[in-house]
């Protein structure tokens, strides 16, 4: 059985994915603090592309850009 997650919105205050089901699709609105369980794959797709730029500015001037996703996800345990 693939494995499920929880996944709640931490940077942001709304997003939605569109999730494809056969010949209809649907979204998933996620609302910041409020988890919602997904699948794997909505998993590895949110980790790629649900990101924000963070810059950080060191005192010597230099700046580095990094990307943070806007999730924080949690296995679900599937034992019964």
């Amino acid at each position: 059985m693939e494995p499920k997650f929880k996944a709640k919105l931490v940077r942001g205050r709304q997003y939605s994915k569109f999730v494809p089901d056969g010949a209809q699709g649907d979204f998933i609105v996620f609302k910041h603090g409020v988890a919602v369980t997904i699948s794997a794959e909505t998993k590895h797709h949110l980790e790629q592309y649900a990101v924000d730029p963070v810059q950080t500015t060191f005192s010597t001037g230099e700046v580095e850009e990094n990307y943070e996703c806007k999730f924080a996800f949690e296995e679900l345990d599937e034992s019964p």
